[in-house]
């Protein structure tokens, strides 16, 4: 077993090996590691209700991301529920042993799913900003072809349109976050949730340039 699927189980597993290497203690075993399990099932259900709070009072989702964000968290929540059930009716170490695997490797609540609520979230919003600042661009190039073309204001517009391209390049990197499936391999989920986080943040410092250059093309525009 790889290092990443040793530690992805966290103490659960490592908690059961103990019991099972000392069999005089393997009955006591099965209840100690059925209550920390159920523990730590629940508290990914109570993540995934805390989320979904967030997704219902999110303004600046779209509906196809948001209907994806309700369904990737009902999901979770039925097959997690259907989970504790299973767990309830273990009766064996190894029982336990595999539903905590299913647990952390299928079910990615804190590593994956709730960066895809926060990123989505982001991401959408980034979006709507990007459209209000492409029809301001085309607002302000009227008025500065009005005032005479200013050299000064020209430049500042080829800014704004530049730094809109290069957010809207990157800004297709929220339906990638959605796509990024749960699994052993830990690392590369962080990898691939990193990579997203990064674009996005280089998305905002784009629309901040752009704000800053309508900013400076207002100021040049006033009487």
């Amino acid at each position: 077993m790889k290092l990443f699927r040793t530690v992805a189980v966290l103490a659960v597993a490592a908690l059961a090996g103990t019991l099972v290497a000392t069999p005089a203690y393997a009955d006591e075993g099965v209840p100690r590691l059925k209550t920390e399990l159920t523990r730590r099932l629940e508290l990914r259900l109570t993540a995934l209700d805390r989320w979904d709070r967030v997704v219902e009072g999110a303004r600046r989702l779209t509906p196809e991301h948001k209907s994806a964000l309700n369904t990737l968290i009902d999901e979770n929540r039925t097959e997690l529920t259907q989970l504790k059930t299973e767990i309830a009716a273990d009766d064996t170490l190894a029982e336990l042993r595999a539903h905590a695997e299913e647990m952390v490797f299928q079910h990615r609540i804190f590593l994956l799913v709730g960066p895809q609520v926060r990123l989505t979230i982001a991401g959408d919003a980034q979006g709507l900003l990007l459209q209000k600042l492409r029809t301001l661009h085309g607002t302000l190039t009227q008025k500065v072809a009005d005032a005479g073309n200013d050299p000064a204001a020209v430049t500042n517009l080829g800014e704004m349109d530049a730094a809109l391209d290069r957010a809207e390049a990157k800004t297709g990197d929220v339906d990638n976050v959605l796509a990024i499936q749960p699994g052993e391999d830990a690392a590369a989920i962080r990898a691939a949730v990193g990579a997203v986080r990064t674009d996005l943040g280089a998305v905002r410092t784009e629309l901040k340039t752009a704000v800053a250059e309508a900013k400076a093309i207002r100021d040049i525009l006033k009487p």
